[in-house]
């Protein structure tokens, strides 16, 4: 009786790419951002379904009394995040080590109780943002499971008590990880009374603008902005006298913005932060919410 062969078995066939998944690692590779991390669990992970995570020794809703080494906000923070509740404070706290990295961790407070948690990560190194990124992906998901809403370089988880956010990003060669936890009780808390959604614009070209009738810039409604890497700087105050207000003019027939009080300015600005100088006039942005703009007319 003669014995049958066994034939071998095919191996798999991967399943083919998607066209959004396709088009998203073509983003992913124009942009140098790391890919997306892939879906890991390990079994005995309890899930906690809550958006205070078991980062460090902050808990959203606990009270910010007895917590040591904060440092509120600077007048230049407040003017780039700005205060969305009255009575609301935000700190910055000691780095934190979290998956073997050091984290910079800021807080948000209404009424001496933390509302918001945010964790920034931050490295130049590709290969170590992809770690990271894989481990608090799998850290996020081994808790809160799959995400709520999910988004190319955004992540979000819904729990019954507030929400997650997982927050990718790049700022020229530096590669940036964010995590924030929100309380629910965000959602009761009362606004600032003057607080608005600013809409940024640029002044016109036209030398008309440029006059110092347009006067009353502050770090609250105008910044530069660095048209290299991104970085937004709140006005400065005045080097000279201090003065927290600008105006538009021109200095050697340049547009500029100067002080109001002792003239103090200049028609150029240098980015801090990539060291790209920059003419002013294309740079400064204003908010056209809080401050109205106008051309010169012939007889001022």
């Amino acid at each position: 009786m003669r014995r049958s062969k066994r034939r071998s078995q095919p191996p798999p066939q991967r399943r083919p790419l998607s066209k959004r998944r396709r088009r998203e690692q073509r983003r992913r590779k124009r942009h140098r951002l790391p890919p997306r991390p892939q879906r890991r669990f390990r079994r005995g992970t309890t899930m906690t379904r809550s958006a205070s995570l078991p980062i460090g020794s902050y808990r959203l809703d606990m009270p910010v009394e007895g917590l040591t080494g904060l440092t509120e906000f600077s007048q230049a923070e407040y003017a780039i995040y700005g205060r969305h509740f009255e009575g609301e404070k935000n700190y910055n706290a000691p780095l934190l080590d979290f998956l073997k990295r050091r984290w910079k961790v800021a807080l948000g407070t209404v009424g001496g109780k933390v509302y918001k948690i945010a964790l920034y990560f931050e490295s130049e190194s590709k290969n170590t943002v992809i770690d990271v990124s894989t481990d608090v992906m799998q850290f996020c998901q081994q808790r809160l499971g799959k995400p709520s809403e999910q988004q190319e370089t955004v992540l979000i988880w819904d729990t019954p008590d507030g929400n997650v956010m997982l927050q990718f990003g790049k700022a020229m060669s530096t590669f940036q990880i964010n995590l924030f936890e929100t309380s629910r009780s965000v959602r009761t808390l009362p606004p600032t009374s003057d607080s608005h959604t600013a809409e940024w614009r640029t002044v016109p070209i036209e030398t008309g603008y440029w006059h110092p009738i347009n006067r009353g810039f502050t770090q609250r409604n105008a910044k530069f902005m660095c048209s290299e890497c991104g970085t937004q700087i709140p006005l400065p105050v005045c080097p000279d006298c201090g003065c927290d207000r600008s105006q538009l003019g021109t200095s050697m027939g340049l547009p500029g913005v100067f002080c109001e009080q002792c003239g103090t300015g200049g028609i150029s600005w240098t980015c801090p932060r990539c060291s790209t100088a920059h003419k002013a006039m294309l740079v400064f942005y204003y908010d056209v919410v809080a401050l109205k703009v106008r051309k010169k007319r012939f007889w001022e």
